[in-house]
């Protein structure tokens, strides 16, 4: 049984209040080029995107579209210049020592990458779209607009949509090995992600024993995306390196030495990751740990 019987509709007003609230509240430090605002930002972004993702049968589809697509883009812009912060550190401290001189041409190109993105970030930040946006995470926040089956308790309409979406994760993880592209990898990191950010709040609802099962879930699938987020650093950090070498051409086979041990570097960290996946993969789809999810579903 629920500790509160809250309808879906009013939890997620609740999620967009709170989103509502990050944003604002993390914006001046974004705006001055703070890491962890930013950070916070994108990921007030992510849990209510989760939200109208996993559980979209519940909403006006046109509203919930519009909303997910401006959300969408605020992230976007939000991630281009957490990105780049990212991996020019992963790229500065991956490099051997030798190498430091002289891959400063490739720090000095990504510098001005992270300068435009930061800049573009700004803009973004201070124009009438992100107002728009705002007025419309209040919209949500204060009267979403759902469907009739929105208005039933929480537990009895998401937790089926919630298992639903697991079920998919579930196949879609479960068919990785070692051979796979990465691109299939960063998929299952993105889907289990919003898994995480809909379980959240939905595991507050939960007494006892699902509840301790609920947050244990979440965890796995932390340390799952942690995993699965170091391969997906690792390799957009090499083709960043690669698309970097190919540009600057003309440089001394210094460089390109110093450019090519730093991607080999990074395909260390790529094995290294799909090697770790299969275990960590195995402790998130313990049963135990997610059946929970079917309680009051069909």
């Amino acid at each position: 049984m629920p500790v509160h019987n809250i309808s879906a509709a009013e939890l997620f007003s609740q999620a967009a209040a709170e989103a509502l609230s990050a944003i604002k509240k993390n914006r001046p430090a974004a705006l001055h080029l703070e890491d962890e605002p930013i950070h916070q930002m994108r990921v007030a972004t992510r849990r209510v995107r989760a939200a109208l993702d996993t559980y979209s049968s519940l909403f006006d589809e046109d509203w919930a579209d519009e909303l997910g697509t401006e959300l969408r883009w605020l992230a976007h812009t939000l991630g281009a210049a957490r990105d780049l912060d990212v991996l020019r550190a992963r790229l500065r401290d991956s490099a051997k020592a030798k190498d430091r001189i002289s891959l400063r041409p490739l720090q000095r190109i990504l510098a001005q990458h992270h300068r435009d993105a930061q800049s573009a970030m700004i803009g973004d930040l201070r124009s009438e779209r992100y107002h728009m946006l705002i007025e419309r995470l209040n919209a949500a926040a204060l009267s979403p607009q759902v469907t009739v089956e929105a208005e039933k308790p929480t537990l009895e309409v998401m937790l089926p949509l919630l298992l639903k979406a697991w079920k998919k994760v579930r196949r879609a993880g479960g068919m990785l090995d070692s051979n796979s592209d990465s691109t299939k990898y960063h998929k299952v990191r993105k889907m289990g992600k919003r898994i995480r950010y809909s379980t959240e709040p939905l595991a507050e609802l939960l007494m006892d024993a699902d509840r301790d099962n609920a947050n244990g879930f979440v965890k796995k699938l932390k340390k799952l995306q942690d995993i699965l987020g170091e391969l997906q650093d690792a390799v957009v950090a090499k083709q960043w390196v690669e698309s970097i070498i190919e540009l600057e051409g003309r440089r001394g086979k210094e460089f390109k030495a110093a450019a090519k041990r730093l991607m080999q570097t990074q395909l260390k960290a790529v094995k290294k990751a799909i090697k770790k996946y299969p275990r960590a993969w195995d402790k998130a789809i313990l049963k135990k740990k997610w059946k929970w999810m079917t309680s009051t579903s069909t």
